[in-house]
């Protein structure tokens, strides 16, 4: 958006980035649920390197805190890592 000369980038451009940056190309759509909070949008895909993306948009104007199953996986090993857009982050790695 073009504001007075200044070029200020929208928050929904911020929440595609979050898919384009995190779901590589051949990635297979897994299912997904979340409990714990209501109006929330959530999709998962698994890489082809075996690493699963779940990515959640919050539609509440609050945080919240939510535990996520994605499909019938058992394996709750491996690295986690989060990023945030909201009002003062755009994409900002927690």
């Amino acid at each position: 958006i073009l504001t007075g000369g200044d070029y200020v980038v929208s928050k929904r451009f911020w929440a595609f980035a979050h898919y384009s940056r995190t779901i590589r190309p051949d990635a297979v759509r897994v299912g997904v649920s979340s409990t714990g909070a209501a109006n929330l949008r959530t999709t998962a895909f698994e890489n082809v390197d075996g690493s699963v993306v779940v990515n959640i948009i919050n539609t509440q104007p609050e945080a919240v805190v939510l535990q996520v199953v994605i499909g019938e996986r058992e394996d709750a090993g491996g690295e986690v890592r989060a990023w945030v857009t909201d009002e003062s982050n755009d994409m900002t790695e927690l």
